[in-house]
C-alpha cells in the first residue's frame, strides 16, 4: 500500500512493492531482494481485499516459496512456521 511504501522511505527501510498477481519472475525477485538486503524480519502488507481472497493466497504462496528457497540455500536461522 502507499502508506507502507511511504513509511519505508521515511524510516530508511528497504521496500519491494509488487502487484498481487505474482509470476515466477516476481517470486525470484523477492528471493533476490531478501538476500540483497539481508532481511531478517519481513513485513508483508497490502490492501484488505475481502472480496479478492486470491490476493491472500498469492501472498501466502510467495512467502512459502521464499522460505523454501532460503532453507535450501541454508539462509534460515531459527524456527519458522
Amino acid at each position: 500500500s502507499r502508506l507502507t511504501v511511504q513509511s519505508c522511505i521515511r524510516f530508511n527501510r528497504p521496500c519491494l512493492a509488487l502487484s498481487a498477481k505474482l509470476d515466477q519472475k516476481d517470486l525470484d525477485a523477492i528471493v533476490a531482494w531478501v538476500l540483497k538486503h539481508n532481511i531478517e524480519v519481513l513485513n508483508v502488507a497490502g490492501n484488505r481485499d475481502y472480496d479478492q481472497p486470491k490476493h491472500h493466497d498469492s501472498a501466502k504462496n510467495a512467502v512459502v516459496y521464499l522460505i523454501k528457497c532460503l532453507r535450501t540455500l541454508g539462509k534460515l536461522n531459527g524456527t519458522y512456521a
